[in-house]
């Protein structure tokens, strides 16, 4: 496989492009700011909420690769917030950094993508499971979640595949409350090597007939009723039970 990884610097790219890698596929980073990391075999500096950055970046990857398979884009700007504290500024820097600059990678990518190939964007359980403060992300999230789908629709006759993988909480992140663990069915969270992993099943040829899905890899918080967690006793209750 011929994949490129659009914001290949966090920890969640990071893992993907090593798990890639490990499976025999050239991997081309594509990274706002200079960044490189072994498993790469090339990395691309862009601004992808630059429409021509994102196509000056997807034809050198093409060039460098000798065609694209597969492409992961995991771009996302996040500021908390309620709709009524969020600025104008602020709304406009997380819609710019994550849906405008999502919207321009597949802009960019789709004219390189052949039949078979797969994108899969990293977007969030936000998108669907409402979280106090988190307006613009969320939004932003389910706009990235909505355009996967229309182009899962629209490029379908030519076969390619558009899938949407959705984290919560990720192991890495920083700054989490000690017993945010409690709050999932699992009774954990999950690791970025996890949510890699079902990004590389569905770019690899095991999801040939996939196309569309909003896969939530979340410890199973996006099944849980809300009502389970916003009521203490409830789940105590629950977690307890044998």
């Amino acid at each position: 496989m011929r994949a490129v990884v659009v914001g290949s610097s966090s920890d969640t790219a990071q893992q993907i492009t090593d798990q890639l890698a490990a499976n025999g596929a050239q991997v081309v980073g594509i990274n706002k700011d200079p960044y490189d990391r072994p498993a790469l075999t090339a990395s691309v500096t862009a601004d992808m909420s630059d429409p021509e950055q994102a196509v000056d970046a997807f034809s050198q990857a093409a060039r460098i690769l000798g065609g694209i398979d597969g492409v992961v884009t995991g771009l996302a700007f996040q500021r908390g917030g309620k709709l009524h504290q969020t600025s104008a500024e602020r709304w406009r820097a997380v819609r710019t950094g994550t849906l405008d600059a999502t919207f321009f990678t597949l802009q960019a990518a789709i004219p390189h993508l052949r039949q078979s190939s797969s994108v899969v964007a990293i977007s969030s359980v936000n998108a669907t499971v409402a979280h106090p403060g988190n307006s613009a992300y969320a939004t932003a999230k389910g706009g990235v979640t909505t355009m996967m789908r229309q182009a899962a629709l629209e490029y379908a006759p030519r076969g390619i595949r558009f899938n949407v993988v959705a984290p919560a909480f990720i192991e890495r992140d920083e700054n989490l409350p000690d017993d945010v663990a409690a709050g999932y069915p699992m009774g954990r969270i999950v690791t970025a090597a996890e949510v890699a992993a079902a990004t590389c099943f569905l770019l690899s040829p095991a999801a040939s007939g996939i196309t569309g899905v909003v896969l939530p890899v979340d410890a199973g918080l996006s099944i849980a009723s809300p009502s389970a967690f916003l009521r203490e006793g409830m789940r105590t209750r629950w977690l307890e039970d044998d």
